[in-house]
């Protein structure tokens, strides 16, 4: 009977802390970023040189998964080859003010 009320005293410490991390790193607030690709090409988007989506020629995509926790942005494209066509260090005020729309033009 000990070794049963161990385990479940064990087991509701665990799921405890799952839900606690999972509360916690569910409650980050995102970056409501939106990339506007006015170029002719189709372009890969990093955001601090992480791989943070792709976005099609003429079109806007939101990028999802970026937190809201640092002061400055770095924003870059390269076209599928690889080739680097935008790169800009944003901070938060500045997004803010763009309305969290970055609009990359052909160079």
């Amino acid at each position: 009977m000990k070794h049963t009320s161990k385990y479940y005293i064990l087991l509701i410490l665990a799921f405890s802390i799952l839900g606690l991390s999972l509360l916690t790193s569910a409650c980050e607030p995102e970056l409501p970023l939106k990339i506007n690709n006015q170029t002719d090409a189709s372009l890969i988007i990093y955001v601090q040189s992480q791989g943070a989506g792709k976005v099609e020629s003429d079109k806007t995509t939101r990028i999802t998964g970026i937190p809201m926790t640092l002061s400055h942005y770095l924003i870059e494209a390269k076209t599928s080859n690889g080739a680097k066509i935008y790169s800009r260090n944003f901070s938060t005020a500045e997004l803010h003010d763009l309305n969290w729309v970055v609009t990359i033009t052909s160079p």
